[in-house]
């Protein structure tokens, strides 16, 4: 979806929505609560890829969530934020949501 030196952003590789992508730093930094996320350049670029992609979410889906975890809420301990659209397809565990149960 997006790549710089500083900054990729990807389809989900197990997405809990229909519409699903992360963007993360590539240096490490594990959360937002972290020292080293304290970087004004890092993050204003990091802001303007989700912003670019709330506006395609926007147009493609009609809206959009955006959002990031901190701490116990992260399943992967390093900054990623994510967009995502549609219906959800996981659970909160990670399990398949089998439509045909509904």
């Amino acid at each position: 979806m997006y790549e710089s030196e500083n900054i990729v952003a990807f389809h989900h590789t197990r997405p809990f929505w229909e519409h699903h992508i992360v963007a993360i730093p590539k240096t490490h930094i594990e959360s937002m609560a972290s020292s080293e996320a304290h970087n004004p350049e890092l993050m204003s670029e990091l802001m303007s890829v989700m912003h670019q992609l709330a506006i395609d979410f926007k147009d493609k889906y009609g809206g959009c969530h955006i959002g990031t975890n901190v701490g116990s809420y992260q399943s992967a301990k390093h900054m990623h934020w994510y967009i995502h659209a549609g219906q959800r397809v996981r659970d909160r565990d990670g399990n398949l949501i089998d439509e045909r149960s509904k």
